[in-house]
């Protein structure tokens, strides 16, 4: 199974699910994200290492800036923009 692209989701930002690999992942993607040493998709930021789990988003924002956010803290967020 590979990531999708929260497509639904209108601008200001953008939506990647991950679905167990990247294959066909966004290049903003591809670079924020990056495997540990036991195989586990990871993104790292300011206040540490993340691993990503299957069925949880990174989002990019305007200003750049990728987060991490899990299926119900996305739509807990985003669900008003996303309308």
């Amino acid at each position: 199974m590979t990531g999708m692209l929260v497509q639904e989701i209108k601008q200001p930002f953008e939506a990647w699910r991950y679905e167990g690999n990247l294959s066909g992942a966004p290049a903003w993607v591809q670079r924020s994200c990056s495997r540990n040493d036991a195989g586990e998709l990871i993104h790292t930021r300011y206040s540490g290492t993340q691993v990503v789990n299957e069925g949880e988003y990174l989002v990019r924002e305007l200003d750049g800036w990728v987060c991490f956010y899990t299926s119900d803290e996305f739509w807990e967020k985003f669900e008003e923009r996303a309308k």
